[in-house]
C-alpha cells in the first residue's frame, strides 16, 4: 500500500475512490480502512505547497521591486490570505426608466 500511498498523494486523484476506480481496484470496507487518513494528508501537503508557493512570489515580488512593499502594504498580506476579487455584478437594462 505504500506505493500507492506516495501515488495518491502525489497524483492528480480527487478522492481515494476516484483514485481505486482509475486503478482498477475495488472500493471495498478493506481498502477504505487502509486508506484512511491518505485524504488528509493530501490535503495537508497541497496547502503545504500553496504556502511555499505564496512565500516564493512573495520574495520574488520585494526583490524585483522594493518600492512595492512601501506602496502596497497589504499585499503580502493578500497574496498569504488570499485575495478576493469584487464580485461581477450584473448589469442592468435601464431603458425606459
Amino acid at each position: 500500500m505504500g506505493n500507492f500511498k506516495k501515488e495518491f498523494i502525489l497524483g492528480d486523484y480527487e478522492s481515494v475512490r476516484d483514485f481505486a476506480a482509475q486503478k482498477g481496484i475495488k472500493y471495498n470496507g478493506y481498502f477504505a480502512e487502509k486508506t484512511k487518513g491518505w485524504s488528509e494528508e493530501k490535503r495537508a501537503r497541497q496547502e503545504q505547497k500553496q504556502s511555499k508557493i505564496i512565500e516564493k512570489t512573495i520574495e520574488k515580488i520585494a526583490k524585483k521591486d522594493p518600492d512595492r512593499n512601501v506602496a502596497h502594504p497589504n499585499a503580502k498580506r493578500e497574496l498569504k490570505n488570499g485575495y478576493n476579487r469584487p464580485k461581477k455584478v450584473e448589469s442592468r437594462n435601464l431603458e425606459g426608466v
